[in-house]
């Protein structure tokens, strides 16, 4: 398991974890990234891809399953990039969209195909804290700085609902089952459903501010992290002690920033966990205590005083300031990937092939119809070399019509066409003829002569040939020679 870990100093800190608590677990640093110019904002990871918004309009991409640095997309807004959340459709492994909010109140679109921007949703008055995709792909929920709540329609790209909100909601999220969404003000946390009017399922203030959360295993239960450095457990359905039923004092010295599931088993919590602080230490949990204490139906008992803390298994510092942390598996990735391949494929790859084989005839017996080429095989017309004719008995096309034609009407000139040809020899790169009759890789089109210049010395290299030369010199010159080989002799 590989965790990352973003920084105010504009660093993105990659680690190696064991992800196994029931093992002595160490935390090895393996990666420095200088990701951005700025501040890291946001970090997101989902299949073997890492993704991380900062404070200098930029995104930087990582593949983690070819430990490759894919580069940056720049924010399509003006300002910081705050947030960032991922797609993956059910029973996939990698995503197939992304989502990031700009301070400018944008929202954009990306394919996780090629990273091509497709869209800019706008709303929002003011820079966007959150946003989440719900399970189906079809909606997203947003909340921004304005104070509003926004709904979209991500088929369509376009907002379908919006509410003020009573406080700045810092953080929104769906449950695993997209049946609920949580809302993060300050110090409270409110689930609401997401059927109806989406009524108030439960709610729950801390005696601190709530700077991270983690949806559990359970659908009932909460991980949220608070500014005073503990870790609280918070179930939906208990209304005693406001739905606290467990969680440790303490976990970090300063603010927890992020939290991250290492390993989940058959209980309702993780059963490890990642941790990350302002104080730049960064920690993994085993929650095996914690989770059998809160028992198979949530939990029972009430206070974080009446059931057992997590107990911490490994630690290390990175002496920044982080801001924030995720998870991601490379090899979990490509055990899914594998494992969606159906032999299936094969046939549907035969069906495609052969439905593109029957369109490429019907586009051949249509060139046939219009005169040009032969119809069957892959329907693509043949090339002809000029000299070539019909032959066989076959038509041939109009051009070449057309030219047997012209050369029946002008004989001496097309001989005198010939001798010509066959006097310059094959042309070479530079232009000019390289005597000889035609060579055997000569193609047999016809090729256009250079064009002639009225000064060699300045469009050429100063070797001033038959080509090269003016058309006067060049008819004198020839008459020289002509009388040179009569026998007569220059007078001046």
């Amino acid at each position: 398991m590989l965790l990352f870990a973003g920084s105010y100093e504009r660093f993105i800190f990659g680690f190696s974890a064991s992800a196994d608590c029931s093992e002595p677990q160490d935390i090895v640093k393996r990666y420095t990234f200088a990701a951005h110019k700025n501040g890291v904002k946001c970090l997101v990871a989902a299949g073997p891809y890492v993704a991380s918004g900062g404070a200098d309009d930029l995104i930087h991409l990582y593949d983690m399953k070819a430990e490759r640095d894919l580069g940056v997309l720049m924010n399509p807004g003006d300002g910081a990039v705050p947030c960032l959340e991922f797609y993956t459709p059910e029973g996939r492994s990698s995503p197939s969209h992304m989502l990031s909010g700009s301070a400018d109140g944008g929202i954009s679109i990306w394919s996780c195909r090629d990273w091509e921007h497709l869209k800019v949703m706008r709303g929002h008055k003011g820079s966007v804290n959150s946003v989440a995709v719900h399970r189906s792909g079809k909606l997203a929920l947003s909340t921004a700085r304005d104070g509003a709540i926004r709904m979209w329609n991500l088929t369509k790209g376009r907002c379908t609902y919006t509410a003020k909100l009573d406080a700045e909601a810092e953080v929104v999220a769906f449950s695993r089952s997209g049946e609920a969404y949580s809302l993060i003000c300050g110090n409270k946390i409110s689930v609401h459903s997401t059927a109806g009017e989406g009524g108030l399922l439960a709610s729950y203030t801390a005696p601190r501010r709530i700077t991270c959360s983690l949806p559990a295993p359970s659908e009932h239960l909460r991980l949220l992290g608070l500014e005073d450095g503990s870790v609280r457990v918070w179930d939906v359905r208990v209304r005693e002690a406001g739905g606290l039923v467990g969680g440790w004092e303490r976990a970090h010295g300063s603010r927890v920033r992020g939290m991250a599931a290492m390993q989940e088993g058959d209980g309702p919590l993780p059963t490890s966990l990642a941790t990350a602080s302002s104080d730049g230490t960064i920690k993994l949990w085993d929650t095996r205590r914690l989770a059998g204490s809160l028992g198979s139906g949530g939990g029972s008992q009430t206070g974080s005083e009446a059931v057992a803390p997590a107990v911490c298994t490994a630690e290390i510092s990175t002496n920044a300031r982080l801001t924030c942390l995720a998870a991601v598996d490379p090899a979990a990735a490509v055990a899914a990937a594998a494992a969606r391949v159906k032999p299936a494929t094969a046939g549907a790859a035969a069906k495609q092939e052969a439905a593109r084989g029957k369109a490429e005839v019907e586009k051949g017996k249509k060139r046939s119809a219009a005169g040009g080429g032969e119809a069957g095989g892959k329907g693509k017309q043949q090339l002809r070399r000029p000299d070539e004719g019909a032959g066989k008995g076959k038509q041939a096309p109009p051009q070449q019509q057309q030219k047997q034609k012209q050369q029946q009407q002008h004989p001496q000139q097309q001989q005198r066409k010939q001798q010509a040809a066959a006097n310059r020899g094959p042309v070479g790169r530079d232009g000019r003829g390289k005597g000889g009759g035609r060579g055997d890789d000569d193609p047999g089109f016809e090729v256009v002569p250079a064009p002639q210049y009225d000064n060699a010395q300045e469009y050429g290299s100063g070797n001033r040939d038959d080509a090269e030369k003016k058309p006067g010199a060049r008819r004198q010159e020839q008459g020289v020679a002509k009388g040179q080989r009569r026998g007569l002799k220059r007078t001046a």
